[in-house]
């Protein structure tokens, strides 16, 4: 299953438009304004201490989770060694089954975290290697 989700991603053939309208831009974009009043705060906070304005991170948020609705329910540790595995792309993978390796071992992530078929976790479905790199 997650061999063929990565060689099936059909959404790298559309144009931007087409990626965009498949994924429902306009709505996420409709939500994320209301989440950006509502949560304010919090933007301003996050803004403030790690100086990323709220546009990418509400962007990043509505378009890779739906705001947190869809996460994937894979089991994160089995798609990254499967893909590690797998000849595609194996360095890539197995870059970041280390760095998953890692976090789990510093209790950051769990053995049976779920993600996506590509091992990515959270709200805003970030690899475990930049996880370990960028994460607080």
């Amino acid at each position: 299953m997650t061999i063929a989700a990565d060689r099936g991603q059909r959404s790298f053939g559309l144009s931007l438009d087409q990626f965009l309208a498949k994924r429902g831009a306009s709505t996420i974009v409709s939500r994320g304004r209301g989440l950006k009043q509502s949560h304010a705060a919090l933007f301003a906070s996050i803004e403030q201490r790690y100086g990323v304005p709220p546009g990418p991170l509400i962007a990043i948020w509505g378009m890779e989770t739906g705001f947190g609705s869809q996460r994937g329910n894979q089991n994160m540790l089995a798609s990254i060694a499967t893909l590690a595995y797998d000849c595609r792309r194996s360095e890539y993978f197995t870059e970041h089954l280390y760095a998953a390796l890692q976090l789990i071992d510093r209790g950051v992530l769990s053995p049976s975290q779920r993600g996506s078929m590509h091992g990515e976790v959270g709200q805003t479905q970030f690899m475990p290697k930049a996880i370990l790199a960028y994460g607080t």
